[in-house]
């Protein structure tokens, strides 16, 4: 070895002796060998001082190296998600920092916070948190224990396996005491490995114990033990199958093993207590073993305290019933790492096997089994301490539960850390595969993010939406608020398209939404795309434009039509103004005063869109000027009226030449020409007709009620309806086709008359049995003088299926009045100037005109809500028959509607002055006091008891507070002086106190007359007993005769009562849960209960432990019998084979030979057909099989099993057929060929 490779290093302790003390001079082959500073040994550095500081230095230096792959794999839009993250952080930086650390951790804390920072940067970038994150939340959101637990963790875990290792040298470490003297006057003296290590004993309640080593070559590998155990249960779910199922399959297995001695073993681990139980027939052993063990340790426990037992005992027919399968799978499946336990079992085992014992099985547990049972419960209650070593995985998972118990105290304590808030436990949280979802939940779990909480960092004011004046969410932009999420019932007004003015004009954004481009949520967007015509060959391709049909689609693009043209307020305001409010999606609906005017507007909207690649395009309008000047600016080339002047307009049909507004009925009619007479072509017809604004709801109210009627009649979708719905079904649809010629003016009013001002607001409201309506009219003063009124728009509703009262309808009908007024406000704002509502119902104005709180819920909920939307003077009243609303309660036909000129225009005297409107005669009805709320205070007085029973739910506790009141009173009238603890007499004078009470709270009655000395009355329910006074009501009874005591012969009468089921229930707690019959015969020694089982029963509903072991459970439904079981054939027509197992005879010369039995079972009598065969070849079997043929005659089908005797057989009589010439005797084979069917292969 070259004298290079030797190095010296002095280790000095103080840095002041470094000048006092020389390096010594030390030289090999006359070669000096170096003394140096700090030395590598086993990837650790070690210098003079022990202070471990460059070894920290170095690992820091290192580890931020490592961070720059967590830096360049972390990233938010395409980086890996946090538990991959994590995974490399262990690999690449924590298996560094941990490599060493029981020896580097002696060094000062100062010097290993060093590390620390290492640790926090990299949990910042696996969960993409601030540098300004508490390090508290970092280890919690990631669920990482900090460096200083983790190396306890390591340091506790390296002792542990090494005092499993026999004769490990770190096991053998003790300080002398001199040492120990002298860390104790030096505490800032860092201890040893091993003296830190037992403090972290101490602190986890791990103090004295000892390690049971692991023998890993306990066995050599010719001489391996070979388990087994029976399981006379598989094939039986515990969940599915009763346990009497399973107490009938022991019992017959204890049959089979009578001879054997029975001895159950079993484990049991609770809230700081485990134990292990083992139960012989005459005797019982239980254990209490250390805290630390796991239940599968103490029913390994138990069963080598079995065989221990075993071994002593001079017998060995023994058989061990265990519940725990992971026990006896543990033992039949040797391996080096085998549990300790199962060594000392196995090698116990191998000596007792050589003594004939070898037999173990499986049982279920709770399911009835007396010595299953026993064991757990005295398993449970375990007192006597077994001193054993326990294994090191117990105290491994010990450890480490402690270790997080002490991680989870310091987190309770952080009270005003945000995550704590939300996250109050350690344990791990779900992880998001999507790396930036999963930052932004981790920003806003730890808290210091700006995503939601920016005006809270700048101490502002918390957002509100400057149109609805709501909070400013995305769930309020996307879905709530109507500045970006316009209705189309708002457009047909506020568009212009059916308002007042006079020129309009619509248009359409051609491939509006494909016109929005998509940049960072492409990879979102991605569908498979079919290359061919046959459907086998796809490719995955992505949207980059906005989609069609996307809950966010409308909003995109609004927003982005409004972030554009906002840039061109100052040049074109009215023109941005439009844009902002007239497009519903990519539909433009404007108007204006003058055909100038509405140019200009278009023109500067072609121009606006146009600049952001929007092309708008099948400009329309009512006006011929307007349409040539269109041509003539070239602001389109396809401009003019559609053909036959019709237009498509948000739904509606618009006559660009009549200027008015229709109903498109074309997919209506084309649908109902498809549909038949069945109540889903009715319900599907009233989905289908569109009519917004309502102007033909007295047609189509028919055909709403008649939808009412087949759904409260239950008649099936695809069947046909009855002959009354069916004439009123195919009347409504032969009148549909009329509908076409209903159509309204698009124009309300002119300028000038808007302009005069005086537009008033007329509502009728109306109710009856079937439906609920309002109907809205503007009615103002023309420039001529004249009065006119035109129809704005209807809304009804269908009576609910649970009857109300008319004047309750009524209310509803007001209410959906006020509601339509609430909208037409906001969609017409200042138009109109005045709102006048109708109804003819006088209890409904009365409700609306007084106090909500005067009436009942109902009434008063509603009324609050009509003077929320109007004030109460502004309803009047209106005769019946005049009233408008009452088109929508009748229903007419659609020939009718045309001309009706009540729908139209109202009654004739809206027209009128106002002194000629109906004269309001405000007179009480009677019928609206019936909802008035009526106050009825009522006091019962009544004598209540000394001792409320039912405050209690013991009767001990009963009887004992009863028996100090008692002796309280006796005290008061100086007829009783004993103090202290209660004696038996007063307990039972207490118990008198109630019986005798509780009789005369029922049976008062029967007791007078007995005490009068009358007989009870044959209508008594107790007259069948015959009761009698004697010191309280008893039964006579028939057991005069018998020797029984007097209280047995004529037991206490006692009724069904609080005190009743406290005595029940008792006798049930004392019997330690018996059942029904077992909890009735202990009352009863004593008392006589009327339908006593009835209230046994009852009481024991309400014990939890009786309802936890009475618990059936649900029953497995059997299957189906074969064809071949249940049909009836002659005997052995269909049969079953198979050969027993190996028997040994004795033949004639005295010789032993071993044999077989074939079996040939018929499947239906169940008869059975034995031959003896010397062998299981397919010699033998088909000549056993030419004897069962020639007995017992043909067969048609054999089942068996895939044994390959069976499989040659069934190949030798397929070819049996193939060979013969003969056509007679092969046609004869072939009708009586024999089917053999064979069971799935494996199968029990």
């Amino acid at each position: 070895m070259s004298m290079e490779a030797f190095m010296l290093m002095i280790c000095r302790s103080h840095a002041k002796e470094a000048d006092i003390h020389l390096d010594p001079n030390i030289q090999i082959r006359n070669a000096p060998i170096p003394v140096v500073n700090d030395i590598r040994f086993l990837g650790v550095i070690f210098d003079r001082k022990l202070t471990f500081l460059p070894h920290i230095l170095h690992l820091r230096k290192k580890c931020e190296r490592s961070l720059n792959i967590l830096k360049v794999l972390s990233r938010t839009s395409w980086g890996a998600d946090r538990t991959s993250l994590l995974r490399i952080c262990q690999a690449v930086i924590l298996s560094s920092i941990d490599y060493g650390c029981m020896v580097y951790g002696s060094a000062r804390p100062t010097v290993l916070r060093r590390l620390d920072t290492i640790h926090h940067s990299a949990l910042r970038i696996c969960s993409g948190a601030f540098r300004t994150s508490p390090v508290e939340s970092l280890y919690v959101i990631c669920h990482q224990l900090p460096l200083h637990l983790r190396r306890q963790k390591i340091s506790a875990l390296y002792l542990f396996r090494a005092q499993s290792v026999p004769k490990h040298p770190i096991s053998q470490l003790t300080l002398p005491a001199f040492l120990h003297r002298l860390y104790a006057a030096r505490p800032s003296h860092i201890l040893p490995f091993c003296e830190r290590a037992k403090m972290l004993l101490h602190d986890s309640d791990l103090n004295n114990i000892t390690i049971q080593p692991s023998d890993f070559f306990c066995f050599p590998p010719w001489d391996i033990p070979q388990f087994s155990y029976l399981n006379p249960f598989s094939g039986f779910d515990k969940s599915s199958t009763a346990p009497v199922t399973f107490q009938q399959l022991f019992h017959h297995h204890r049959y089979q093993y009578s001879s054997f001695i029975p001895i159950f073993t079993d484990g049991s681990k609770s809230d700081g207590h485990v134990g292990c139980g083992v139960v012989f027939p005459s005797d019982t052993l239980s254990y209490r073993l250390h805290n630390c063990c796991s239940v599968f340790t103490a029913e390994l426990v138990a069963i080598f305290c079995a065989l221990q037992e075993i071994s002593h005992s001079s017998q060995r027919n023994f058989i061990i019933y265990t519940d725990s399968m992971s026990a006896l799978e543990t033992l039949s499946h040797y391996d080096t790492q085998m549990h300790p336990v199962g060594f000392e079992i196995l090698s116990l085992l191998q000596f007792l096997r050589n003594k004939s014992f070898n037999i173990f099985c499986w049982i279920p547990s709770h399911v009835g089994i007396s010595g299953n049972e026993t064991a757990d419960a005295i398993a449970k209650f375990a007192s006597a301490i077994l001193p054993r070593a326990l294994p090191y995985e117990d105290i491994k998972k010990f450890f480490v539960s402690r270790l997080f118990s002490r991680w989870q105290q310091k987190w309770d304590l952080l009270t005003s850390n945000k995550l704590h808030s939300v996250k109050p436990s350690i344990g791990l949280w779900p992880i998001l595969p999507i790396r930036q979802v999963d930052v932004k939940l981790t920003h806003l779990r730890i808290g210091h993010t700006r995503f939601t909480h920016k005006y809270l960092i700048f101490g502002e004011r918390a957002p509100v939406c400057p149109t609805c004046h709501q909070d400013f969410t995305v769930h309020h932009i996307l879905i709530e608020c109507p500045s970006f999420n316009s209705h189309r019932v708002d457009h047909f007004h506020s568009s212009s398209v059916t308002l007042q003015d006079l020129v309009v004009f619509c248009g359409d954004i051609e491939k509006a939404f494909l016109m929005i481009g998509i940049v960072d949520d492409r990879r979102y967007l991605k569908f498979l795309w079919n290359t061919n015509d046959k459907g086998k060959e796809y490719v995955v391709l992505q949207m980059n434009r906005v989609l069609f049909g996307s809950r966010c689609s409308p909003f995109l693009l609004r927003a982005t039509i409004r972030y554009h043209v906002r840039k061109y307020l100052e040049r074109y305001p009215d023109c941005v103004d439009m844009l902002d409010n007239a497009l519903y999606a990519d539909d433009l609906c404007y108007g204006a005063a003058t055909v100038q005017e509405a140019l200009s507007l278009s023109a500067g909207a072609v121009s606006i869109l146009k600049d952001a690649g929007f092309h708008l395009r099948k400009l329309c309008t009512n006006s011929r000027e307007l349409q040539a000047s269109w041509i003539q600016n070239g602001l389109s080339d396809e401009v003019g009226f559609e053909q036959d002047c019709k237009l498509k307009v948000l739904g509606l049909v618009w006559n660009l030449d009549e200027d008015c507004v229709g109903v498109d009925v074309t997919p209506l009619l084309n649908s109902l020409e498809s549909m038949g007479n069945k109540k889903r072509s009715a319900l599907s017809t009233v989905a289908r007709v569109f009519d917004p604004l309502g102007f033909i709801s007295p047609f189509v109210v028919r055909v709403k009620k008649l939808a009412q009627e087949i759904w409260e009649r239950g008649v099936d979708w695809d069947s046909k309806l009855p002959d009354d719905l069916r004439i009123k079904w195919e009347k409504w649809c032969c009148e549909t086709g009329c509908l076409s010629d209903v159509r309204i003016n698009r124009c309300y009013f002119s300028n000038s008359d808007r302009d005069a001002g005086g537009i008033e607001m007329h509502i009728f409201c109306d109710s009856s049995q079937v439906a609920y309506r309002a109907v809205a009219y503007f009615r103002w003063e023309t420039t001529s003088g004249e009065v006119a009124v035109r129809f704005v728009m209807a809304k009804s509703r269908l009576a609910p299926l649970k009857k109300l009262s008319l004047p309750r309808l009524e209310l509803m009908g007001a209410l959906v009045g006020a509601k339509l007024w609430k909208h037409l406000s906001l969609v017409f704002k200042s138009l109109v100037k005045r709102v006048v509502m109708w109804t003819d119902s006088e209890i409904c104005l009365h409700w609306i005109k007084s106090s909500a709180t005067e009436w009942k819920q109902f009434v008063s909920n509603r009324v609050v809500e009509i003077q929320d939307c109007v004030v109460p003077n502004r309803w009047f009243h209106c005769p019946g028959l005049e009233n408008p609303a009452d088109r929508l309660i009748r229903g007419v036909s659609a020939v009718s509607l045309k001309s009706d000129d009540l729908w139209w225009s109202g009654p004739r005297w809206l027209k009128s002055p106002r002194y000629d409107w109906p004269q309001q005669k405000f007179r009480v009805p009677d019928e609206y006091m019936q909802e008035k709320r009526i106050v009825v205070h009522t006091a019962i007085v009544g004598d209540d008891p000394l001792i409320d029973i039912s405050k209690f739910s013991s009767l001990a506790r009963l009887l004992r507070v009863t028996a100090y009141v008692l002796r309280f009173l006796g005290k008061l009238g100086g007829k009783i002086t004993q103090t202290g603890p209660l004696v038996a007499a007063e307990i039972s004078e207490a118990e008198e106190f109630w019986v005798k009470q509780v009789q005369r709270e029922h049976f008062d009655f029967e007791i007078t007359r007995l005490i009068r000395g009358q007989q009870i009355p044959a209508g008594s329910r107790i007259w069948s007993l015959a009761p009698y006074l004697q010191e309280g009501l008893c039964v006579k009874g028939r057991l005069e005769q018998s020797e029984l005591t007097q209280e047995e012969k004529h037991p206490i009468l006692l009724p069904r009562s609080k005190y009743t089921d406290l005595l029940i229930l008792n006798e049930h707690n004392r019997g330690f849960h018996l059942g029904v019959i077992a909890t009735l015969s202990r009352p009863r020694e004593r008392f006589w209960i009327p339908k006593g089982r009835q209230s046994v029963k009852s009481v024991l509903k309400s014990c939890l432990v009786f309802r936890k072991y009475s618990a059936k459970p649900a029953r497995q439904q059997t299957g189906q019998l074969p064809k071949d079981r249940v049909v009836a054939f002659p005997p052995f027509t269909t049969v079953v084979t198979d050969f027993t197992g190996a028997i040994t005879v004795k033949t004639t010369g005295g010789a032993l030979q071993k044999v077989y039995i074939v079996l040939f079972t018929c499947a239906v009598t169940r008869a059975v057909h034995l031959e003896v065969v010397s062998n299981i070849s397919v010699k033998s079997f088909i000549m056993s099989l030419r004897q069962c043929l020639a007995r017992r005659g043909c067969v048609k089908v054999f089942y068996s099993d895939n044994a390959k005797t069976f499989r040659s057989s069934c190949e030798i009589l397929k070819g049996f057929k193939s060979i013969i010439r003969q056509p007679e005797l092969k046609s004869f084979i072939t009708s009586e060929e024999v089917s053999w069917q064979f069971i799935p292969e494996r199968s029990p």
